[in-house]
């Protein structure tokens, strides 16, 4: 919104899917059109299932009601059909905006869990409702940068040196969330989505979903190498941050605390000293406390930071 330079970096497609398109300034009209377009190929009876990856028939069973599976094929379909159009990231990423709601899973957990009680939803009205919010989203965005906006998404592992792949710029600010130690892990939060995601090529363009599970550093439980292998992992990554950077940028990370067999786990204060080896100087550490709802249950012994020795840190750097 104020036209500042970036690049959004994040080791799982999807992320990079939902950043590229909401720094996206769409023609509005064009959206609309292809959306007709879609709604009438859906409705369309003699419109055949297209050549598309789709989950394996135990996991849809399982995750999805029987009555919904045939809609979510043909419109993955059609979206496949339509993916060299401009305008074909803003639809795929409607259509697997939806996919935890038409599940049977809960929608507001983190992880997904079976809900019993869960109701079937008519799969082409969620997306539709999905696809008109973000077209209001675009249009707000407009409305207050109506120009441009210079941002970019890169798939990257940030435990690498990625600096070739970006831009050649002055990047004088850095903020960062990495994952939290003994938490959870985090692609089985997207595992709904990535199973329907597979076969969208613009998502897919330089890793495929069995590399991105072994690139993951599995967060929990934390246990023989895995906890050092952490800590490594976040050296590598501010390495290269440092790298980047000019003496006097700042670098901004938010990061978590743990235990791990009841034992605390000082994760901000290990990576004040990792940051402080490297070469930055920290200049703030602000604490903040987190509130959860459907998911609490999941944090009741892992990440509660409403009092008690773990913190929940926003640390503020600058390279010396």
């Amino acid at each position: 919104r104020r036209g500042i330079p970036s690049v959004g970096i994040d080791i799982n497609p999807l992320a990079c899917l939902a950043g590229e398109v909401k720094t996206t300034l769409y023609n509005i009209d064009r959206l609309r059109l292809q959306h007709k377009r879609i709604k009438d190929l859906f409705h369309n009876n003699t419109f055949e299932l297209k050549l598309a990856e789709f989950p394996e028939e135990a996991f849809l069973e399982k995750w999805f009601f029987q009555d919904n599976i045939a809609d979510l094929k043909k419109l993955k379909s059609i979206l496949i059909y339509l993916q060299d159009d401009i305008e074909s990231d803003f639809f795929v990423l409607a259509f697997l905006a939806v996919i935890r709601r038409l599940s049977k899973a809960y929608d507001g957990e983190v992880r997904p869990h079976i809900n019993k009680n869960k109701r079937m939803k008519d799969p082409f009205a969620c997306f539709e409702k999905k696809v008109n919010e973000m077209i209001l989203s675009i249009e707000e965005l407009a409305n207050d940068y109506p120009d441009t906006i210079p941002s970019q998404t890169y798939n990257c592992d940030t435990r690498t040196n990625y600096i070739s792949k970006l831009p050649s710029k002055h990047f004088w600010l850095v903020v960062s969330h990495p994952p939290y130690l003994n938490c959870f892990d985090y692609l089985a939060v997207f595992k709904l989505e990535l199973e329907w995601s597979l076969g969208f090529k613009n998502l897919w363009v330089d890793n495929d979903l069995e590399t991105i599970k072994k690139l993951e550093l599995r967060s929990w439980p934390a246990k023989g190498n895995l906890i050092q292998s952490y800590y490594n992992g976040l050296k590598d990554a501010y390495t290269t941050t440092f790298d980047l950077q000019r003496v006097g940028d700042k670098l901004a990370v938010v990061i978590g605390d743990c235990t791990i067999n009841g034992i605390l786990e000082p994760v901000h204060l290990r990576l004040i000293d990792i940051l402080t080896d490297i070469g930055y100087k920290v200049l703030e550490v602000n604490y903040r406390t987190t509130n959860y709802t459907t998911g609490k249950y999941a944090y009741k012994n892992r990440a509660d930071y409403h009092g008690g020795e773990k913190r929940d840190a926003i640390i503020i750097c600058e390279k010396q």
